[in-house]
């Protein structure tokens, strides 16, 4: 059969009950001899419940009670999926990534570390928690993120992981709000604060997911009513919000923030009706900045958020530096930059870069006398033939640059 052309496939992982294990083993034989090239196993680390299903007595002050201790990351989650493992994925040449929320680095190594036999990578949802600081009805009303909470997670997963396993890198999924609107600034600062997320994505040690419309920079929909989102999560959200006695102004400011369908609205090709996502009536409107926030106009500008992740993708495959190098952070303390450094052999990677929405002194001593040193890229165009000199970074700018070092 002549091999498709296809992206992972997603699946669920059932009831791990002997007979549905064969069928399950079946059915991912069925897809891997047609040719697929992985998969994205959906809540892995959820498929094994607590034997006899122990009740869980809600604290009084509490209307809804976390059991993760009750499905999550059980130990025989391990033994199915090595059992897996053993029998079906590793006679075929494909990657497995599963999402495993509520793990940690330490966890994750249990799923991912190559000599135990089981995943390539996992997706934890530590840095997109940042801004859930809140229980209950409360998580939906976002909350400041810091950006010492990001490095801090970052720091752990490239630490922990290095030589054991694989990150994977992401910002936005389906169930998650748009990045730019989320992590950057997705009205004064929209282009370069798009770029500058991709660049953190890219630049980390792991492999970098890219979620559709990520690419061209889309952004989260405030849709007028209830009546126009189609998440039934959401709709269960408003009306729990209502008997809480939530006023429909706070509720739809919660629902523009946090609602899945701010990433499930069409793909914006073009101009046309619906973003050219269809000429018939889509399942959910597109965002009313299609007519102007498309691939179609972004394709044929130089300086596009397009055309700098096909620029990131350029730089991985030129530097192997890019995709093993190993991360080492730098500039710790500074409340607006995230830095640092990638080294494989005698080359080394400084990436800077300021999640702010103004200018920023960056100062690293060690760095700027060297002379070997040269950008690479930056997601601020004029700054193409500048050196590491005492200067400052604009707002949202990021910089890659390359130099020599002696291995150690």
């Amino acid at each position: 059969m002549e091999r498709l052309n296809t992206s992972p496939f997603c699946f669920i992982c059932i009831l791990p009950y002997p007979l549905l294990i064969e069928e399950l083993h079946r059915m991912v034989r069925w897809w891997l001899d047609k040719g697929l090239d992985g998969f994205r196993i959906d809540a892995i680390n959820h498929i094994v419940k607590m034997e006899n299903f122990p009740d869980v007595e809600a604290p009084a002050h509490e209307k809804i009670v976390s059991a993760h201790h009750l499905f999550s990351n059980l130990p025989k989650v391990h033994d199915h999926i090595q059992n897996l493992h053993r029998e079906v994925l590793s006679h075929y040449d494909i990657m497995t990534v599963g999402e495993a929320a509520n793990t940690g680095p330490e966890e994750a190594l249990l799923y991912v570390d190559e000599k135990r036999d089981e995943l390539n990578m996992v997706f934890h949802f530590e840095h997109i928690s940042m801004d859930n600081n809140n229980k209950g009805l409360e998580s939906w009303e976002k909350t400041p993120w810091k950006l010492s909470q990001l490095k801090e997670i970052l720091n752990q997963w490239q630490t922990k992981l290095h030589g054991k396993g694989w990150n994977a890198n992401f910002w936005s999924n389906h169930d998650q709000p748009r990045a730019v609107s989320r992590f950057g600034n997705d009205q004064e600062f929209r282009i370069e604060s798009a770029k500058l997320l991709a660049t953190l994505m890219f630049m980390l040690e792991g492999t970098p997911y890219i979620y559709q419309g990520e690419e061209i920079g889309m952004t989260n929909i405030k849709l007028d009513s209830i009546d126009d989102y189609r998440d039934s999560v959401t709709h269960q959200f408003y009306r729990l919000a209502q008997k809480e006695g939530w006023t429909e102004n706070r509720i739809m400011r919660a629902i523009h923030q946090s609602s899945r369908d701010n990433a499930r609205t069409p793909m914006q090709w073009n101009d046309h009706s619906h973003g050219g996502f269809t000429t018939g009536t889509p399942w959910i409107q597109a965002n009313p900045n299609a007519s102007w926030i498309h691939v179609e106009s972004a394709e044929i500008d130089p300086n596009s958020i397009l055309n700098y992740y096909k620029k990131l993708i350029s730089l991985r495959k030129q530097h192997l530096v890019a995709v093993y190098g190993k991360y080492e952070p730098i500039l710790l303390d500074h409340s607006s930059i995230l830095a640092f450094t990638r080294t494989l052999g005698n080359e080394q990677l400084v990436v800077v870069m300021n999640f702010a929405a103004t200018s920023a002194h960056l100062d690293i001593p060690e760095v700027l006398a060297d002379k070997s040193i040269g950008l690479l890229l930056s997601n601020v165009e004029s700054n193409k033939n500048e050196t590491l000199v005492e200067d400052r970074l604009q707002p949202y700018e990021s910089r890659i640059y390359l130099r020599e070092v002696i291995p150690c």
